[in-house]
C-alpha cells in the first residue's frame, strides 16, 4: 500500500517539477528512515505493518522521483543506457545488501532488531548522500531538464 501511495501523495503535494522530485527524495528517504526505526520497537503486528506502510511510501517516492528525474533531465538518446546502469546498480545493491544482511542474521551476527535498524541507517546515509549531492548539483539538474524540454520542442539550447 505503500509504495502505491507514497508517489501519488507527493506528486498531490509538491508536484512534477524537478525542485518537487527532488524535494519527494529528500523527505521520502528521511520517511524510510523513521518508519523502519519504529518498525523495529512496535508493539504490534498492527503498528508494525503501519510503520512498513509508511517505509515503503518514502522508498517508493524516492524510487519514482528519481526515475521521473532521470526522463526530464538525460537527453532521450541516453535514456536506455541512463536506465540501464541505475538497473544494474539498484540490483546490485538490492543483492548485495540483502545477502549481507542474511549472512549476518544466519550466523547469529545481527537479530531481527537490528538488521532493521540497520536497513534505517542505510536509509539515514541515503538521505545525507542525496543532501549533499544536491547542495552541489541540484541547480544543474534544474536547468538540464529545461535544456531538455527545449530540446524535445525544437528549441536551440
Amino acid at each position: 500500500m505503500g509504495a502505491l501511495i507514497g508517489p501519488l501523495v507527493a506528486r498531490r503535494i509538491w508536484g512534477e517539477s524537478t525542485r518537487a522530485l527532488r524535494r519527494g527524495i529528500q523527505v521520502g528517504f528521511p520517511l524510510a528512515a523513521c518508519s523502519f526505526f519504529a518498525f523495529s520497537y512496535a508493539p504490534s503486528a498492527l503498528l508494525g505493518a503501519l510503520c512498513l506502510v509508511f517505509a515503503h511510501a518514502g522508498g517508493s517516492t524516492c524510487w519514482v522521483s528519481s526515475t521521473q528525474l532521470v526522463q526530464l533531465t538525460v537527453p532521450n538518446t541516453l535514456q536506455g543506457r541512463v536506465f540501464s546502469v541505475e538497473q544494474a546498480g539498484f540490483t546490485l545493491s538490492m543483492a548485495l545488501s540483502n545477502g549481507l544482511v542474511g549472512a549476518a542474521l544466519g550466523r547469529g551476527l545481527l537479530g531481527l532488531r537490528g538488521a532493521t535498524l540497520v536497513i534505517a541507517g542505510a536509509a539515514v546515509a541515503g538521505a545525507l548522500l542525496w543532501a549533499g549531492a544536491m547542495r552541489r548539483l541540484g541547480t544543474r539538474l534544474d536547468q538540464a531538464a529545461v535544456n531538455a524540454d527545449a530540446t524535445a520542442q525544437g528549441e536551440p539550447s
